[in-house]
């Protein structure tokens, strides 16, 4: 059986805070409004959740949509559908690594904490999802809980 190595997105692979600063600019630019207006809108939103985790960009975008009296479609396309922003916001080692790990043999997975659907778009159009086993993919609102731990495979690495 092949050695089995996990990694994280965020912060792992996926450049979480860049990536937030630039959708953040962008949405302002969109408005005519100042950075720091969206931010403190967005922050306000993340405070009232329970877990960071439990982050969901289309509440956000409606939040931002509500105090800023902007049309919430516009926002979801600008935020969703420019790739440019998920993939530069891939750490520039990370392909490298892992398709380094899948040469010498070992097999490539996820192991997430978020919304899965969120999580999935933020590498899902970059050539680096090619090198996560898609058997290999676990994502969950709550990563570190008794139940979902289980669920990895026996002897496995995570980064």
């Amino acid at each position: 059986m092949n050695k089995i190595i996990f990694f994280d997105i965020d912060r792992t692979i996926f450049d979480t805070s860049n990536f937030g600063l630039k959708t953040e600019e962008k949405i302002s630019r969109l408005m005519s409004a100042k950075t720091e207006e969206v931010t403190d809108t967005k922050n306000r939103y993340k405070a009232r959740l329970k877990e960071d985790t439990d982050f969901l960009p289309q509440e956000m975008l409606a939040e931002i949509s509500k105090a800023f009296n902007y049309p919430y479609e516009k926002l979801f396309k600008a935020y969703f559908e420019d790739l440019k922003n998920f993939n530069d916001s891939i750490y520039e080692d990370a392909l490298i690594v892992l398709e380094t790990l899948r040469q010498r043999g070992y097999r490539i997975g996820i192991f997430s904490e978020g919304d899965k659907e969120f999580q999935e778009m933020k590498i899902i159009n970059h050539k680096i999802y090619m090198c996560f086993d898609q058997d290999l993919i676990f994502i969950s609102k709550r990563k570190l809980t008794r139940e979902f731990l289980k669920t990895i495979p026996y002897g496995s690495t995570i980064v």
